[in-house]
């Protein structure tokens, strides 16, 4: 792409580098505030093992993986926004909020964003594993802070989705063209189908479940899909809804069934009828133990 190379590979991964550039790339004109990603100092834009351990940025089970010594921070600058104008910056961070606001899995591999979402002169702060919204200090009006996953600095094409948000693209489209999407516990690539995103991001927010954050839960119920139901979700799932539709037409059939008369007018013989009713209650039952 005619990149610069990347110019501290003990610390910074190829991955985050080309994130880095790819952002770069999106509004001519900005920068990457002092180096931009690794700067040693506690929190994301320095490595795990040179934080102290009880640092929100390596205490959660998807921080713990992923090389120990890279940075997974990034901060990029607007120069115009440290004039005052925040027309441009909060383009993207509009663009973050609306992924944020529609839980968009493109951004499982993403810890925060802080950064104007808006034109006035308070940041916001995203959380994307938490769901929840922060002020950031003041610095943040002129400059967008990203904060990765740590388990996936190093991973190929991880990153591609964030840079598929900032730069306008639809979801749809992204997935289009082979785009992947990442679990947001840290455990890798996310197999899903258009349909299956589109009804992921309109299913309502489950309630926190002991330790575990909403954001996490929303893939504990995509693994729950399989079983038919969800313990986190009051509303029955996708594929129950389906089985549902599929025992009540069996129903309509055995009762059906049961009105014809064994043995006259050209009806069934008795054994003929009890053989099919035992067919159909033997599928009733394997369809609803689906």
């Amino acid at each position: 792409m005619g990149y610069p190379p990347n110019p501290n590979t003990s610390r910074i991964t190829e991955e985050v580098w080309e994130f880095r550039c790819d952002a770069l790339a999106l509004e001519p004109g900005t920068a990457d505030q002092d180096g931009g990603i690794y700067a040693n100092k506690s929190g994301y834009h320095n490595t795990r093992s040179a934080n102290s351990s009880d640092d929100y940025s390596v205490r959660d089970a998807p921080d713990k993986k992923g090389p120990s010594d890279k940075a997974a921070g990034f901060d990029w600058t607007f120069t115009t926004a440290q004039n005052g104008d925040y027309s441009r910056i909060s383009v993207y961070g509009k663009r973050m909020l609306t992924a944020w606001d529609e839980r968009d899995p493109r951004c499982n591999v993403l810890r925060e964003f802080l950064g104007q979402t808006d034109t006035d002169q308070t940041a916001e702060g995203l959380d994307f594993r938490y769901h929840t919204k922060r002020t950031p200090d003041s610095s943040h009006a002129w400059h967008i802070h990203f904060s990765f996953v740590r388990a996936y600095v190093a991973v190929a094409g991880a990153l591609d989705g964030v840079i598929s948000v900032l730069a306008g693209e639809s979801l749809q489209d992204y997935l289009l063209r082979g785009g992947k999407i990442y679990k947001i516990d840290g455990t890798g690539e996310l197999e899903m189908t258009i349909s299956e995103v589109n009804l992921y991001r309109g299913r309502p927010a489950p309630a926190p479940i002991g330790t575990r954050p909403s954001g996490i839960l929303l893939d504990d119920l995509w693994g729950q899909e399989v079983l038919g139901h969800s313990p986190y979700d009051t509303d029955k799932s996708y594929r129950t809804k389906q089985l549902d539709d599929i025992v009540a037409r069996l129903t309509r059939i055995e009762n059906l069934l049961k009105g014809l008369t064994p043995g006259s007018g050209g009806g069934l013989s008795p054994a003929d009828h009890a053989a099919i009713v035992a067919d159909v209650k033997k599928a009733l039952a394997e369809g609803t133990a689906a």
